[in-house]
């Protein structure tokens, strides 16, 4: 499925969601948790392993 959406920026923030960087209104933190939301209003979890990624694409601040 990924394969079809090359054309598409987005990302995987967690193993079993893929997210269209344009559809993405916030980031939240929840306790040791992070997620997307986006702009229908889901929210996306983000697996601890691709916080620093996120980070790095400006998705996520480090004050939070």
């Amino acid at each position: 499925a990924l394969r079809e959406l090359s054309g598409v920026e987005g990302i995987q923030p967690h193993r079993a969601w893929w997210v269209a960087r344009k559809t993405i209104a916030a980031a939240h933190r929840r306790g040791r948790d992070y997620l997307l939301e986006t702009t229908d209003g889901s929210q996306i979890p983000v697996a601890r392993s691709r916080i620093s990624e996120l980070r790095k694409m400006g998705l996520i601040e480090l004050a939070e």
